[in-house]
């Protein structure tokens, strides 16, 4: 099984910024390695609150799915917050306040094939 590591971040500018995470003298930083005939590194500082987690699945318009992305499923009438929470991807549900889904378990309720991410 393979599985993408990614993490994405808002810069103070409002721009996200994706790649490794570090935390680095009490920051939280996106880390991009770029090679041009050699290795760069370039770190950018992000704002802690946005940094979240690629859950490895795409909505049905082909968008990553990040930890704290705000979702809806037309299909089921639903909106809520992807979230990480004891060791899988969640939807936590607006209204209702409880979990619908996770990644380890895909009941048969819904398939990611149902989800839009809301614009960022």
């Amino acid at each position: 099984m393979e599985r993408t590591i990614l993490f994405r971040g808002q810069r103070k500018n409002t721009e996200w910024m994706f790649g490794d995470l570090l935390e680095y003298e009490g920051k939280m930083q996106i880390v991009q390695h770029h090679f041009n005939g050699k290795w760069s590194i370039e770190r950018n500082d992000v704002v802690a609150e946005t940094v979240g987690q690629f859950t490895g699945e795409t909505d049905i318009k082909g968008i990553k799915i990040f930890e704290k992305d705000k979702v809806t499923s037309e299909k089921w009438g639903i909106e809520g917050t992807v979230i990480f929470d004891t060791g899988c991807f969640s939807v936590l549900l607006t209204v209702a306040n409880c979990l619908l889904w996770d990644v380890g378990q895909k009941p048969a309720l819904f398939e990611f094939d149902d989800l839009i991410v809301a614009a960022q």
